[in-house]
């Protein structure tokens, strides 16, 4: 499978003539302020704007691509783990998760994969496919990179809601798997 880091790389490669699976469901998970609910707003409206942080869960059915199927993707709160009884529950029929963590943040970034990615194993097991995204990388400070755990590498996406650079390409990279 070929790599991409804009859009019309993937139109070229043809990544646009694959038709996903039916009923998807996808969970964005990470620290309260990185920027999932903006960018699940850059996705759904085509447009930055800022948002007031999800306060415990929102989902949305949303459509990338005309002629696609709907996906329906699951906004969780930062505060999840402490929000509910047995947060696992609503990730049981997910078919993917998105950890988000603020790309220059040191700390966001340790908890996305001691905290988000280890909470994701517990709740959902090995087969669910976990993409990684940088948020807030308005400056294109990195563009591409996977984060390694345990010997496994993840895919892991750079994107800027503010700009609209590379927004799309993790629910590309999800949805030809």
């Amino acid at each position: 499978m070929s790599s991409f880091d804009t859009i019309e790389t993937a139109q070229a490669e043809g990544w646009f003539d694959i038709t996903p699976k039916q009923n998807l469901q996808v969970a964005l998970l990470g620290d309260s302020g990185v920027g999932k609910t903006t960018y699940l707003t850059r996705i759904k409206k085509g447009k930055f704007e800022i948002c007031e942080s999800t306060k415990f869960l929102s989902s949305k059915k949303v459509t990338l691509f005309e002629g696609k199927p709907e996906i329906e993707v699951h906004d969780f709160s930062g505060k999840i783990m402490e929000c509910v009884t047995r947060p696992s529950e609503y990730l049981k029929d997910v078919n993917a998760v998105f950890i988000f963590f603020e790309t220059g943040n040191e700390t966001s970034r340790t908890n996305a994969v001691f905290k988000w990615f280890k909470f994701a194993k517990e709740c959902i097991g090995c087969q669910i496919p976990i993409i990684f995204i940088g948020t807030k990388n308005d400056s294109n400070l990195q563009i591409s990179s996977n984060i390694k755990i345990c010997g496994v590498y993840y895919p892991t996406y750079f994107i800027s809601s503010k700009t609209g650079k590379r927004v799309e390409m993790p629910f590309l990279s999800y949805m030809n798997k």
